[in-house]
């Protein structure tokens, strides 16, 4: 960076520099000696001696192309370094989208190049919040993360690649979904690196009508609708311009059958220990046998002989001893038979090693994400579902006794699984979340077919949503942010447009009398979706509600059906901005992400 020089400091005369302007020394005096100080303008550059001697020779070259190629005259016209003062040039930062413009004043035998701090500032990359969430594609997975994880979670070695310490990291097998600026259509295309850099005092926030918003640099640019598609930086975007969202996200059905319990279990270490199949006698004596006996394979074993044996005789061998015969005979879960049965030491209630993802599961997924929640004690370990309507505690008795072949307790409006190996299953292989402030939509299940991700948010909506009295209007709720984008997710899957809002509130009930036993009364923001108009009627259509209740009331409200307030083009969605705000940084870092082709990508 420089902010002032001597005009004997960058090989250009005292005449060539009043010509550019440059009447005056800082101090306001006429500028008559070399050797006076002069502020630097915000878009002049000082070059070094290599680049302008480079750009002496390309100006040459482009020259002759203009003449003896494009039958043209010359434009450039050098015939000594002194005569590129005064050209224009383009600076960039690597990876960003625009160029700043810049003028030649002069040359320094330093090999640098010199410029307003400003200068610099205005080629500093286009980034985001470290807390923006992307959509990404990742193993056939959809996923909401936030993009300062997808740098973290790189494990690919970062360079630095500027003067500002932006880091670059490459990427590799992770899309996103990207509008196609050409067709007006969104595509799934690569993420080629992921960058982080020292943040700005300064961001702008920017909210639009839906209520989605976002928090970036002044300089990042976003696409926004006016007559035709173009691109603005953060400072410009004012009130009432129209930023894109896609109407419908079309990504490919990745189908999820059954889930194998011993093979999801073998990825935790906690759970190999205590963990017990049952049903598998002949094949354990088979390994046993075929490593020499029960006294050679114990030894290898690092067991006792009769602990072995009892494992055996009982039936129930541990999962972490099952896989270590399995190692040795060189076998792989596929020789254990699909009909077996998992459960847990010192108990006898067992569930079917295979978990078909059907219509009862993915049901009784909804129905937990909605109002469901997991504890466990010393030797207790439980997942419960609230549900207050005869016909949803029907519907989940149903699904639990199809799924897992077990009765479960229902206490007042409660009911309970008391099982270990569905407790893991739903906190340790789904990630469901244990309370309503971690819920999340399994990211398999997001790209999971249509007809199946119904019946997980007809279940959902079942128990979290609601429809408005005499108008056309569905909503749902959570404490949980990410469970609301996760299904708002789904619902762009099925071209259903939703609002987002967020409340402050107080607790309510039993949560109430919960915190007021321990002398708080804490405030939780409640967050929305909101579906309207004929984007409720694709609602009912497309999902609908497992509560017949629900569903006649949304069937009845049909009739107030009426347009859409939100402009479309095409395939794309036109919100508003509402709200362009500047607020100061509360991050220490910036990211942004290099997209192939399109270089822009769904977030938010």
């Amino acid at each position: 960076p420089l902010t002032h020089f001597k005009p004997k400091e960058i090989g250009a005369g005292i005449e060539k520099i009043r010509e550019m302007g440059y009447t005056h020394d800082y101090q306001g005096k006429p500028l008559e000696s070399e050797e006076q100080i002069v502020e630097l303008r915000v878009q002049d550059f000082v070059v070094s001696k290599g680049c302008i001697e480079y750009l002496f020779r390309t100006a040459k070259f482009v020259d002759d192309l203009l003449e003896k190629f494009y039958d043209l005259k010359p434009f450039y016209k050098p015939k000594k370094l002194e005569d590129m003062i005064g050209h224009l040039i383009i600076g960039l930062s690597p990876h960003t989208s625009a160029g700043v413009l810049g003028r030649i004043i002069g040359w320094t035998n330093a090999n640098a190049g010199f410029a307003h701090p400003f200068y610099h500032a205005g080629k500093r990359r286009n980034c985001l919040h470290p807390d923006t969430k992307i959509v990404i594609m990742n193993d056939r997975q959809l996923k909401n993360i936030k993009i300062k994880d997808l740098f973290l979670h790189s494990n690919n070695p970062g360079i630095v690649v500027d003067d500002f310490g932006t880091v670059e990291k490459k990427v590799g097998g992770i899309a996103v979904p990207s509008l196609n600026p050409n067709t007006g259509k969104f595509e799934i295309k690569n993420i080629k690196s992921v960058m982080r850099t020292p943040a700005s005092e300064h961001l702008i926030r920017i909210k639009t009508k839906s209520g989605r918003e976002f928090i970036c640099s002044s300089n990042h640019l976003m696409p926004v609708f006016k007559n035709k598609l173009k691109t603005k930086r953060a400072f410009e975007i004012s009130d009432n311009d129209l930023l894109i969202l896609p109407e419908k996200l079309n990504v490919k059905d990745a189908d999820i059958k059954q889930i194998d319990l011993l093979k999801e279990f073998l990825r935790f270490d906690h759970l190999k220990k205590v963990v017990t199949i049952k049903g598998v006698k002949k094949i354990t004596r088979q390994l046993i046998l075929k490593l020499g006996g029960y006294k050679a394979a114990a030894f290898m074993l690092k067991i006792n002989k009769k602990t072995l044996s009892n494992y055996v005789y009982r039936d129930s061998i541990p999962l972490n001893i099952l896989n270590e015969l399995l190692v040795l005979n060189k076998k792989t879960l596929k020789t254990i038979p699909l009909h077996c049965t998992v459960g847990v030491k010192r108990n006898n209630v067992c569930t079917p090693r295979v978990i078909n993802v059907n219509k009862c599961f993915l049901r009784l997924i909804g129905y937990y994400l909605a109002e469901g929640y997991c504890r466990h004690g010393e030797e207790c370990y439980q997942v419960c579902i609230a549900a207050t309507e005869k016909e949803i505690v029907n519907d989940v008795k149903k699904c639990i006794k199809s799924v897992f072949g077990c009765k479960p307790i229902a206490d007042k409006h409660i009911i309970v699984i008391s099982s270990r190996i569905v407790y893991s299953l739903f906190m340790d292989v789904l990630k469901l979340g244990r309370g309503a402030s971690y819920k999340r939509v399994p990211p398999k299940f997001l790209t999971l077919p249509k007809h199946k991700l119904r019946e997980l948010l007809k279940a959902y909506f079942a128990g979290d949503g609601s429809v408005e009295k005499n108008r056309l209007h569905v909503t749902c709720s959570s404490v949980s942010k990410e469970l609301i984008r996760d299904i708002g997710l789904s619902l762009l899957r099925f071209g259903i447009f939703y609002r987002l809002r967020t409340e402050k509130r107080e607790t309510g009930g039993i949560v109430k009398n919960f915190y007021e036993k321990k002398n708080v009364n804490p405030i939780f923001s409640q967050h929305y979706i909101s579906i309207r108009s004929n984007y409720a009627r694709r609602f009912y259509d497309e999902i609908g509600f497992s509560l017949k209740r629900k569903q006649n009331r949304l069937k009845a409200s049909l009739l107030k059906e009426r347009g859409s307030r939100i402009k479309k083009k095409g395939d794309l969605l036109l919100d508003p901005v509402k709200d362009v705000d500047i607020v100061k940084s509360d991050a220490k870092f910036l990211y942004d992400i290099e997209v192939d082709k399109n270089h822009n990508f769904l977030m938010n």
